[in-house]
């Protein structure tokens, strides 16, 4: 990956960690098993 475009991309990241913040969520990751997954996520009632 390009040095700016990572630059790039790591600055986006840190944006969206901080909207994230504002609002009173949390960015997480996934494993690469749920990146896979074509179903979406459902809520359990």
């Amino acid at each position: 990956m390009d040095y700016y475009e990572q630059k790039y991309q790591e600055l986006i990241f840190k944006n969206l960690m901080n909207k994230a913040h504002a609002l009173g969520l949390e960015i997480v990751s996934i494993s690469p098993e749920q990146q896979n997954t074509l179903s979406s996520p459902t809520l359990d009632t």
